[in-house]
């Protein structure tokens, strides 16, 4: 097996130096494999002597997540009832720094023989990074590629090194075999694949008003025990009909019961303060007779006393004069440094105007 570096670069089969940061790669083929053969395609953590970092050094749709967050398993790309790929994160930056090295390996490609297997690392910044290999009749686990520190920088090198050999030998190659899950034998093949997690249940969206039922995009891998089927969540209650019954009962008496205080309150509501001063609300008319009997006001002073009867000093002010335009055709209302004032020439007409509201 061997890779064709399809990125222009200077070495075939090396990256350009990578950008630190998040790095996704994804390994797959366009043709794919059953969801029941897919192959196991993990990720290993290795120190400087090219051993595991630790015994959660392996990170693979069926391990754990890493605690570190420096590798770890995004998601399976399924389709229908075929595996064509599987993408992996890995962080640079929480990268544990005793880690030197991310092998990616796999087991069970045997399902992809004849077929092109593709490796693309993207960094968010430079183009992708392409590696394309075929699989060889018999080649059952593989050394796929590595991610590697070089200084204090990031490279990856694709290697394409396919074996006949079966996974334990890879395994033990990499010093991994307690913390990668032994594969379980497939019935139909006699042929030992990885264990493979059940594609996801899609999620309901929250416009959804009517819940569907999920389908399993393939049916259970032969040799796995199905938990029983669990009681759907949907399905209703049984319906007190006496309950119900009380309730509406209930209800009626209390909208009755609203009904006749609000109607009271409504009745008996008081009638509205007739204003001192035609045309203008009972508020702003306040206002106006204060300004009036004290000719002048302080700004504390006409704030204080336009608040009190729930204006804005300014807006008051503004308010007034706008009745005053088209009362007597000018501002009685003026605005200086100090305070408020009232145009006193107008007092007479004001004054007739209080008698006939």
């Amino acid at each position: 097996m061997e890779f064709k570096d399809v990125t222009p670069i200077m070495v075939l089969g090396e990256t350009r130096v990578i950008r630190a940061g998040k790095l996704i790669v994804a390994i797959g083929s366009d043709s794919g494999a059953p969801i029941s053969r897919a192959p196991d395609i993990a990720l290993v953590l290795l120190d400087n002597d090219k051993k595991p970092l630790d015994q959660r050094a392996v990170v693979s749709s069926v391990t754990q997540v890493r605690r570190d967050r420096g590798a770890r398993h995004l998601v399976d790309v399924t389709k229908a009832d075929r595996w064509h790929g599987i993408v992996f994160e890995i962080s640079t930056l929480l990268m544990p720094a005793a880690a030197t090295a991310v092998s990616i390996i796999a087991d069970g490609i045997d399902a992809l023989s004849g077929s092109q297997l593709s490796v693309t690392l993207e960094d968010g910044v430079s183009r992708p990074h392409v590696f394309t290999m075929k699989v060889e009749l018999g080649q059952r686990t593989a050394v796929i590629a590595s991610v590697y520190r070089h200084d204090t920088d990031w490279k990856m090198r694709a290697f394409g090194h396919g074996f006949s050999s079966d996974r334990q030998t890879l395994a033990e190659q990499f010093g991994i075999g307690a913390s990668w899950p032994p594969a379980r034998q497939s019935a139909d093949q006699g042929v030992p694949h990885p264990p493979r997690p059940a594609p996801p249940t899609p999620r309901a969206t929250p416009s959804s008003s009517t819940p569907r039922a999920s389908t399993p995009s393939s049916p259970p891998a032969k040799g796995r025990s199905e938990p029983a089927p669990a009681a759907s969540p949907f399905t209703p209650p049984p319906i007190d009909m006496s309950r119900l019954a009380d309730i509406e009962r209930d209800t009626a008496a209390v909208s009755t019961l609203l009904s006749d205080i609000f109607s009271d309150v409504k009745e008996r509501a008081p009638m509205k303060a007739a204003s001192p001063v035609a045309g203008l609300d009972v508020a702003h008319a306040a206002v106006l007779r204060e300004l009036m009997a004290r000719g002048s006001m302080p700004n504390s002073e006409f704030a204080a006393l336009a608040r009190n009867h729930g204006l804005m000093p300014s807006g008051a002010a503004e308010t007034i004069n706008e009745w005053a335009i088209d009362k007597v055709s000018d501002i009685v209302v003026v605005e200086e440094a100090f305070g408020f004032s009232f145009v006193r020439e107008y007092w007479a007409a004001i004054e007739a105007l209080s008698r006939t509201s």
